[in-house]
């Protein structure tokens, strides 16, 4: 993996991470809540290999732009 790609996971990753404490929630409520996996967010907040992350990493990249410009709202 490229450095960018690796720098925009950890990004993604300390933003939700924050925004996760922020309403007082562990992994797994948050896991809950948007009906995925506790292992998917550790993962996720770890910054470790998560393809879909890769995979729009590769996107914004392709299109010269960052991944928050692909997933922020209109």
């Amino acid at each position: 993996m490229d450095k960018k790609a690796n720098q925009e996971r950890i990004y993604l990753a300390d933003n939700i991470r924050k925004l996760r404490k922020l309403k007082g929630w562990p992994q797994e409520k948050l896991a809950f809540e948007s009906n995925t996996t506790s292992h998917c967010f550790i993962d996720l907040e770890s910054a470790s290999r998560n393809i879909i992350t890769d995979t729009l990493s590769r996107i914004a990249h392709t299109l010269d732009v960052t991944v928050h410009d692909i997933t922020k709202p209109n």
